[in-house]
């Protein structure tokens, strides 16, 4: 199922883009989305870099009958260089550990008028027979939401980590 969002910043690209790499930021995103354990790790490749978050948190109701009460998801972010007008490109995977789910997304991280924002294109897939879509369909609110969080988060950092 396909799945779009975009967060928009009242901070410019690189900003933005330093904070989205900070260890500090990322586990506070942890904490925000209800992580009962969480882990982070921040690593440099050319002029990008690569965070992977590692949390295990309550299930969404989508996939409890699936998960069980807790399931442990891994997000990996892969900026690459900046291009030359300052825009970022990156892929965003996201998977549940021991389930067929997977979100697979390119993200954007470009000026804007007022700041900058982040514009997320891509798709949630669920692959188990009969049941897929419908579990996409569920499951597509609790994926935006996280992005949501994420998105209040930085606006927070922003506010307080000038």
């Amino acid at each position: 199922m396909n799945l779009t969002a975009r967060h928009e910043f009242p901070a410019g690209v690189d900003r933005v883009y330093r904070m989205c790499l900070e260890p500090e930021f990322l586990s506070q995103v942890c904490r925000d989305i209800g992580a009962l354990e969480h882990s982070v790790d921040v690593v440099p490749a050319g002029e990008g870099a690569v965070t992977r978050i590692s949390l295990e948190a309550e299930t969404v109701p989508a996939l409890a009958g699936l998960a069980g009460a807790t399931l442990r998801v891994g997000q990996e972010m892969a900026w690459a260089e900046p291009a030359p007008d300052g825009s970022r490109a990156a892929r965003l995977l996201i998977k549940v550990v021991g389930l067929p789910v997977v979100v697979d997304a390119e993200a954007r991280l470009a000026p804007t008028a007022s700041g900058s924002a982040i514009d997320y294109a891509g798709a949630l897939r669920v692959d188990v027979p009969l049941l897929g879509g419908v579990l996409e369909k569920q499951a597509v609110p609790y994926v935006l939401q996280i992005l949501d969080i994420q998105q209040a988060s930085a606006h927070r950092w922003l506010a307080t980590h000038p």
